[in-house]
């Protein structure tokens, strides 16, 4: 099991702007799942993520943390 998550830095967000987030599932599968996110400040973009996961043979007992 792993996970890849990308952020493009657009623009800086400054003190007295007012940030929105939007995010969204962009592919689903049995064990895998891809997430895009956006925030924006007046319809200019600051920045987008993209989140990754894949595998090929993720047991739930990887995801433990101890």
């Amino acid at each position: 099991c792993f996970s890849n998550t990308n952020i493009a830095y657009k623009r800086s967000i400054l003190l007295h702007d007012e940030p929105v987030g939007h995010m969204w599932c962009t592919k689903l599968g049995r064990a895998t799942l891809t997430l895009e996110a956006e925030i924006v400040v007046e319809d200019q973009l600051c920045a987008h993520a993209l989140r990754d996961d894949e595998s090929d043979e993720c047991e739930p007992s990887a995801w433990r943390l101890d």
